[in-house]
C-alpha cells in the first residue's frame, strides 16, 4: 500500500505549497474583479438572473460553479477566495492524476 501511496508525495507537497501561498491572501482587501465577482454572486443569490439583471466578463460557467461552492461557504469575499484556493487544488490534483509520460511535469 506505501508503495503505491508514495509516487503521490510530491503532487502532495505541491498541492500543499500551493494551498499555502494562496491562503496568504485570504485577508488582503479586495480588488475590483474581485469585488465585482463577489456583488455579482450575490446578486445571483438573491434571485436575480444572469444576462438579464447580472452582466459578467466571465464564461458563464464560472458563476455557476462559485455558486456551487457558496452553498457550503458562503458568499463572503473571504469565502470566495477559499472557493478559488479550493478550485486551484481540485485541478492541480486532476492534472497530476492524469499525466502522460512525456507530458513533461505538472
Amino acid at each position: 500500500m506505501r508503495a503505491r501511496l508514495w509516487p503521490l508525495a510530491p503532487l502532495a507537497l505541491i498541492v500543499a505549497a500551493q494551498a499555502y501561498l494562496l491562503s496568504r491572501q485570504l485577508a488582503l482587501r479586495a480588488v475590483s474583479d474581485e469585488a465585482n465577482y463577489v456583488l455579482s454572486m450575490q446578486a445571483l443569490a438573491h434571485g436575480e438572473s444572469l444576462g438579464r439583471d447580472v452582466f459578467i466578463s466571465q464564461p458563464p460557467l464560472f458563476f455557476l460553479w462559485l455558486r456551487w461552492l457558496a452553498y457550503p461557504l458562503g458568499e463572503s469575499l473571504h469565502a470566495m477566495r477559499l472557493a478559488m484556493l479550493l478550485t486551484a487544488a481540485i485541478g492541480t490534483l486532476h492534472r497530476g492524476q492524469h499525466r502522460r509520460p512525456g507530458d513533461g511535469g505538472l
